[in-house]
């Protein structure tokens, strides 16, 4: 796995088609941004056929509508990703209300992000589109450590 981007806030890095995101913080249009600028390169090299796998950490707030907007427009690019899965592993209130709003939103949209509790749960069904012979087993390890590398910063 490459990583692309590495700070508090946010962690990116690409493993073939798959962009991994761990979310430490509030998105803002900022860290919209950031990512897609650092995401060019992949974005030009896969587009729409990338997948999203975020990971956020506990209790991250939600975006303000200037954020969400962002995302939107960044979305609705021809280059983006069109498969995105958004793993909340957490138990507890926040967990449960953040899996409410994802499955609100698969219900409205087909290209919405969906929810998973587990990331070995997100690659089982991007396994599909992952490459042929692909070892979730060992990608999973490996998400799970860029994950517990980028938290290690805050």
């Amino acid at each position: 796995m490459d990583t692309l981007l590495l700070n508090k806030d946010i962690g990116l890095a690409a493993s073939d088609k798959l962009i991994v995101i761990s979310l430490a913080a509030r998105l803002t249009v900022k860290l919209i941004e950031d990512m897609a600028v650092a995401s060019t390169p992949h974005r030009a090299r896969y587009g729409p056929d990338a997948m999203c796998l975020t990971l956020l950490k506990p209790n991250v707030a939600l975006p303000d509508d200037a954020a969400r907007e962002h995302l939107r427009v960044v979305n609705a690019r021809p280059d983006s990703a069109r498969t995105s899965v958004v793993v909340i592993d957490e138990p507890g209130f926040w967990a449960a209300a953040m899996r409410g709003i994802l499955a609100g939103m698969a219900l409205a949209s087909p290209t919405a992000p969906r929810g998973a509790p587990s990331v070995g749960d997100a690659l089982a069904t991007l396994a599909p589109r992952l490459s042929t012979g692909s070892d979730l087993a060992e990608l999973e390890r490996v998400i799970l450590g860029f994950r517990a590398t980028h938290l290690a910063l805050r």
